[in-house]
This record gives C-alpha cells, structure tokens and sequence, in this order.
C-alpha cells in the first residue's frame, strides 16, 4: 500500500472514530463499553499510519554518522534484513 492510499485510508477511519464517538455519547454509553466499541477502529488507525509511515522510509537512504565518547560511528555497508513487531500489527 502506498503512503498515500495508507493515509486516505486513515483519515476515513478516523472521521469513522468520530462518528462512533458522537453516537456512544449520545447514547450515555458506559466508559468500558466505549473502550471496547473504540479498541478496534483504534488499532486499525494505528495500523494504517504505520504503513504510511513504512511506505514512506527508503531502506537506503544512509543516515548520519553518530559521534559517541569520541569515536565516530558510521553505518554499516550493507542493509540488513529485521523484523518488527508492532502492536498494530506492521
């Protein structure tokens, strides 16, 4: 998914969360009731902005070189493959 799709995607479940929101406190929903009704939407926006985020990184843009106790440290030669665990599931 392109960072753009990503992000169209979460501005609609976002404007959905809001929608959610309006109605839940119209009803006088309980406070757990609404974390519970929100846990979902919210972890799919937080899946959505990752991927944005992801799509937007270029794996060889080189970064800078670091100064630690006096010795410069430089990036390595070659991209190495890791993974990562994120709550929302990227």
């Amino acid at each position: 998914m392109t960072q753009g799709n990503a992000q169209l995607k979460a501005k609609k479940e976002f404007r959905k969360i809001g929608q959610t929101m309006s109605q839940t406190t119209f009803q006088s929903n309980r406070t757990d009731a609404v974390e519970e009704i929100l846990w979902d939407p919210m972890l799919r926006l937080g899946h959505l902005m990752m991927t944005s985020f992801v799509a937007d990184q270029d794996p060889g843009r080189p970064g800078p070189t670091l100064e630690n106790e006096n010795r410069l440290l430089k990036r390595l030669d070659r991209l190495y493959a890791r993974s990562y665990m994120s709550v929302f599931g990227v």
